[in-house]
């Protein structure tokens, strides 16, 4: 079962948790404690996704942070602020608990030191002022060398997103250049430094801080009403055929709501990530607070779990549905930004339903 920490007092930080006072940079006066709290939350929050040793891409497109090159130009607070406030509109969640996730300012202290503990190099003293460059003379070098895994505009294909506006307000554009001209080695991130001049580097750094847009906003305390679950609730029960025990495609369940069939969809994601968007119909079930929505979950309904990883978060709240004795449980197998690709219906906020 998932830990105890994750009940009734820590939950609570979602309704009415205030800024502590203690900045993020504080130096814990016992290091070596840091690291082992650290661990612990990193197998809990961080391992499905970029693996048990932060070897990356246990699920999809989770980069690498065990990478010593990542490690070296990467500051504390650049760790630090990407855990608390996520990548919103990708898979990667904001875990902070005044973002609508589960974790204090010393629990995302904890887990930057358990990543720190993987690097051997020393780190970089990167320059924190703009570097000059040309976009526009970047953008047939970026089509060529960089848009089939980061996307022609920067949103992410099969490697990370560059234009996502949480990475650009974190990211020096001396750390983005670095990351274009020495790779990530032992990942399909190659290094330029070869390959590219001076210039062209600069020119491709700009182009990339171009994309930079206002961050988000802080999302309203939410704690979602457990016990109003039901889609359809008048109609027939739906029912699915599984895919390897576990999973539904996405094009069924879609089906199954038209048709006005009665089921549960769970969004196994943080409170933060539902309120950006969610599926039409689908309860706020972080898969933290999977304990309480067994509590109050039908038996003959099947109850669908998904998240946008698309399998890691959503798989975990259904290893606890099938614990508890939920047969009819499965996942959306796509996950949501396939979902949402697809043109089905979503919403923004904390509304199940329009």
């Amino acid at each position: 079962m998932l830990r105890v920490f994750v009940t009734t007092c820590v939950i609570s930080c979602l309704v009415s948790c205030q800024p502590e006072e203690e900045p993020p940079s504080r130096v814990d006066p016992d290091p070596e404690a840091a690291v082992a709290r650290g661990e612990t939350l990193y197998v809990e929050f961080c391992s499905m996704c970029h693996g048990v040793d932060g070897e990356g891409y246990t699920a999809d497109y989770a980069n690498q942070l065990n990478n010593a090159h990542f490690l070296r130009s990467a500051t504390d607070a650049f760790l630090f602020d990407s855990t608390e406030k996520g990548r919103p509109g990708t898979p990667m969640a904001a875990w902070g608990a005044q973002w609508g996730g589960v974790l204090s300012q010393q629990e995302m202290r904890d887990i930057v030191a358990y990543i720190r503990s993987w690097q051997k190099d020393a780190s970089l003293n990167l320059d924190d002022a703009p570097i000059e460059g040309s976009g526009a003379a970047a953008r047939d070098l970026y089509a060529a060398n960089c848009a089939y895994c980061h996307g022609a505009e920067g949103e992410g294909v099969t490697a990370l997103s560059l234009n996502n506006p949480w990475f650009l307000e974190q990211a020096s554009d001396a750390f983005i250049r670095y990351a274009i001209a020495e790779g990530r080695p032992g990942t399909t991130m190659p290094a330029f430094q070869d390959r590219l001049t001076d210039e062209e580097l600069n020119d491709l750094t700009a182009l990339i801080r171009g994309w930079q847009t206002e961050p988000p906003a802080q999302p309203p305390p939410f704690e979602a009403d457990l016990s109003d679950h039901l889609i359809n609730p008048e109609g027939s029960a739906a029912e699915f055929t599984l895919r390897e025990d576990r999973f539904i495609p996405a094009d069924e369940i879609h089906a199954a709501i038209q048709a006005g069939e009665k089921l549960v969809l769970l969004d196994a994601r943080t409170a933060g990530d539902y309120i950006i968007s969610h599926i039409e119909g689908a309860t706020s079930a972080p898969f933290y607070r999977i304990d309480e929505a067994i509590d109050v979950m039908p038996s003959d309904v099947w109850i669908i779990t998904y998240c946008g990883c698309p399998h890691a978060i959503s798989g975990r709240a259904l290893d606890e549905l099938r614990a508890a004795g939920f047969e009819k449980s499965g996942i959306l197998d796509e996950g949501f930004y396939v979902w949402e690709d697809r043109g089905y219906p979503i919403l923004r906020g904390r509304e199940r339903f329009p």
